[in-house]
């Protein structure tokens, strides 16, 4: 579940996880904020295969909603 408000995309809370837009496609990424820098990093171990991945934002950070679709607010493990 996400929370797609206004309010969590534009002002990310460090080390959450978010669903992104990067690189021509949709993800989960863990997300910080960190001077200009918004920095997703995945959770997988493999950090070779999933590098983090930096983007160089304004001041402002009013592009964060452009990448940030929404928080994740709710994870449920299914067994199958």
């Amino acid at each position: 579940l996400l929370d797609c408000s206004d309010a969590k995309r534009a002002r990310p809370v460090n080390g959450r996880i978010y669903a992104v837009n990067v690189e021509g496609g949709s993800t989960l990424k863990r997300g910080a904020v960190i001077g200009g820098v918004l920095l997703l990093s995945s959770d997988n171990v493999d950090k070779a295969e999933y590098p983090m991945i930096e983007i160089h934002c304004e001041d402002d950070h009013t592009e964060l909603p452009s990448y940030l679709v929404g928080e994740a607010v709710l994870a449920l493990n299914l067994l199958v």
